[in-house]
């Protein structure tokens, strides 16, 4: 049962995190986010991707930053429908700046292919120039 599985795999992330948290806290929150997406909760999986956002950031974690800019910005696309997603809508938080953070992230971090991939995928990022 994937649903099980994912939980003993968030369990064992926690105990990490609470060992390091500077290195593993923000993907322990990214897995709980995607869970919690998973389940139907989104206001709660939307508030620890932020908090995953944050804490990469503030970590430098580039990489992990730019994935969970990624992933928050593909559930509010994947779920602007509910009532959550419209209600941190207007808080000034969209998928669109999500995927736009994302989108600076990888490129900072020098993922090519990944910057591409959010061109072809997201029309309004083909507007913003590539080093490659």
């Amino acid at each position: 049962n994937i649903a099980k599985k994912s939980k003993q795999s968030i369990r064992k992330m926690n105990s990490l995190a609470k060992q390091v948290p500077e290195n593993i806290l923000h993907k322990t929150l990214l897995l709980e986010a995607e869970f919690d997406i998973f389940k139907g909760r989104y206001l709660q999986g939307l508030k620890k991707y932020q908090r995953s956002i944050h804490l990469a950031k503030k970590e430098g974690f580039l990489h992990d930053h730019a994935l969970a800019c990624e992933r928050a910005g593909l559930a509010f696309y994947s779920h602007n429908a509910t009532e959550e997603f419209h209600s941190m809508n207007a808080t000034g938080i969209s998928g669109h700046k999500y995927l736009s953070d994302a989108y600076s992230s990888y490129k900072e971090w020098g993922s090519h292919a990944k910057v591409k991939q959010l061109q072809d995928n997201h029309t309004f990022l083909t507007d913003i120039p590539t080093d490659s």
